[in-house]
């Protein structure tokens, strides 16, 4: 199933690909009301800084290309530009981060540029996403429009970045236009949207198989990972629910062994590894065609987890308080099926499902089955969780994990790493789907047809 993202872009990375040998750049400058410590994160690189007493720092890098690194201060990232043998010197307070950044050094119009594109790429992204086809493709044109002349205004003339950017802009449209789909009819919740005919051409006109540029930009490497996923997508036939196979399939068939190839593999161990029958055949897919010794340790561990949550084994238990007082556990539920909805107060696509899960309650109510919402907020927003389901007149057993949000016994059992999640048990309290059908889903209701 898919997860809806949040539809934000960050300032854009790039990887560059010239070194000059023993030559370093400097980063300095003053955080603050910082963490005491930033951290550097490129495409195979991070260090640490770590910051005076004053918040002031100064580091000489050692860079290992010249291009686009994200510099994390706490929970707060930065894209900055950096070359080998320049330098580049920032001032800024975490309280007020857009307002009291400034950047100075060689490097300063090119970083500037970033904080400018990254404003007017993020600005008003659900209107955006909400708009029609035509008006939409319009829009992202004229956005565009208005980062290519910002960075004419800024007079930049650093060559190497201004090739770059040509590039990243082509990504930028790209991306807008592959998430537009799922953006649209989540924010207009509506199943489908009929789109024009040439709708997806800019995206054939940039090659999605290029391992060059797949090392070096990052936003690259999303847009081909976003484009295989699609043409898994359209590969799906009647009945296969396996995107994960399908996924594996693809990348082997466009890309030679290669670090790209082994990086898109690695998304087929993510939101698309799926505890069902087809687990140790999608195990056995991956480790023939992985050849990173990291990524397939990854893998297996992963696999031993989920190995154990494949249909037929016994059902990790919950007792959790419930709503209408007392506690309710998995095994006072023995005889029903139970249909488990793992969710939270703060998670849009949750609250989205609310007018289907009461739909298919309704339905389903008087029917040997079971409908448990597990919440896995946090102790500071119980009353908001016990005020929803009131203010919301839900239905069902709603029960609280007791405040330890992720990491609650039973979301930690099965694996759970984005909710909304639902589950199904049999009546004999084992797993029948670890990662079943969303009320929304119209074949959850062919399930309960079948099996009820």
């Amino acid at each position: 199933m898919k997860k809806i993202a949040l539809f934000l872009f960050t300032a854009l990375l790039l990887v560059g690909c010239s070194q000059s040998e023993d030559k370093k750049s400097v980063l300095s400058g003053t955080v603050k009301n910082g963490t005491g410590l930033v951290t550097l994160v490129g495409s195979e690189y991070e260090k640490d800084i770590v910051l005076n007493d004053d918040g002031t720092f100064s580091e000489s890098l050692d860079l290992p290309y010249d291009g686009y690194y994200n510099a994390i201060f706490g929970r707060i990232p930065l894209a900055l530009y950096l070359e080998v043998d320049k330098d580049l010197n920032l001032n800024v307070d975490l309280e007020d981060f857009k307002n009291s950044l400034e950047f100075s050094g060689e490097l300063a119009k090119e970083n500037k540029f970033l904080v400018v594109k990254e404003e007017l790429a993020n600005k008003d992204l659900r209107t955006i996403f909400k708009s029609e086809p035509e008006e939409f493709l319009s829009i992202i044109g004229a956005i565009r429009e208005d980062i290519n002349s910002q960075l004419q205004d800024m007079a930049i003339d650093n060559q190497k970045f201004l090739e770059s950017q040509e590039n990243e802009l082509k990504y930028l449209n790209a991306s807008h236009i592959y998430q537009y789909k799922d953006a649209y009819t989540y924010l207009n919740e509506v199943e489908d949207v009929n789109l024009p005919e040439n709708f997806y051409g800019p995206i054939g006109l940039i090659d999605m198989a290029d391992t060059l540029e797949f090392r070096k930009s990052d936003n690259y490497r999303r847009l081909v990972q976003a484009h295989y996923n699609r043409e898994a997508d359209l590969l799906q036939n009647p009945g296969d629910s396996n995107h994960a196979m399908r996924y594996i399939n693809v990348v082997n068939s466009n890309f030679p062994d290669s670090y790209a190839k082994n990086q898109l593999l690695k998304e087929a161990v993510g939101y698309g590894l799926k505890p069902d029958k087809n687990l140790g055949e999608v195990y056995e897919l991956y480790m023939k065609y992985q050849k990173d010794a990291t990524l397939l340790e990854e893998m297996e561990e992963k696999y031993a987890i989920l190995k154990n949550l494949t249909p037929g084994k016994k059902s990790p238990e919950f007792d959790y308080e419930n709503y209408n007082g007392g506690t309710t556990s998995l095994e006072s539920l023995r005889g029903k099926y139970v249909y488990v909805d793992v969710w939270a107060t703060w998670c849009g696509p949750c609250l989205r499902e609310i007018p289907y899960i009461k739909e298919v309650e309704k339905d389903y109510g008087d029917k040997n089955i079971e409908f448990v919402a597990i919440s896995i907020d946090e102790a500071k927003d119980y009353d908001k969780w016990r005020d929803m389901i009131e203010e919301r007149e839900l239905v069902g057993t709603h029960l609280y994990s007791g405040g330890d949000a992720w990491q609650s016994e039973f979301t930690q059992a099965y694996n759970v790493r984005g909710i909304p999640r639902f589950i199904l048990i049999d009546p004999e309290g084992n797993i029948f789907d670890a990662d079943t059908y969303r009320p929304s889903d119209p074949r959850l209701r062919e399930l309960f047809d079948e099996i009820l």
